[in-house]
């Protein structure tokens, strides 16, 4: 998060959510004046940097280069907080995605503090109540119409 904060403080972006794992990490940004790729750069670099010095490490950190899709539309924005809250869940690490630490999540549901998160962007499609995004992470059927439903239900969308 250190490495994600600086890169911030350089190339401005908002970071609705995320999810560290051990051998990957999941991002949710929207870029504002810098690319993408220049902000992955500084990230990876930096922690390569970072974790090469620590571990007596030469070399490539990362085995292939990021990967990034564009959310055009306000379900996938719902489906992509919802698969990277849900990633350590799936993996098998945890049974509830709270018990995560090295996620977002714990934001989303009022426990921690992150003000690197715009949690507010997402919880606007649910009214800002922490309750109904829980249960439209957690519930086991819940889908892109689920999404549509919530998109829908907010006035002004």
């Amino acid at each position: 998060m250190n490495y994600l904060r600086r890169v911030h403080e350089k190339y401005p972006f908002d970071l609705y959510s995320y999810c560290l794992m051990s051998n990957h990490v999941h991002l949710q940004i929207a870029t504002k004046d810098t690319e993408i790729w220049t902000i992955m750069r500084g990230i990876n670099w930096s922690y390569s940097k970072y974790f090469n010095a620590k571990y007596d490490k030469v070399g490539h950190l990362f085995q292939n280069r990021y990967h990034s899709e564009i959310i055009k539309d306000d379900a996938y924005l719902l489906q992509t907080s919802k698969y990277i809250h849900l990633n350590p869940v799936k993996a098998g690490i945890v049974d509830q995605p709270a018990k995560y630490p090295w996620s977002s999540y714990g934001v989303y549901m009022g426990i921690t503090k992150n003000t690197l998160i715009h949690e507010d962007d997402t919880l606007a499609y649910f009214q800002y109540d922490r309750t109904l995004y829980k249960r439209f992470v957690e519930s086991e059927d819940s889908d892109d119409d689920d999404c549509l439903q919530v998109i829908q239900a907010v006035p002004g969308t």
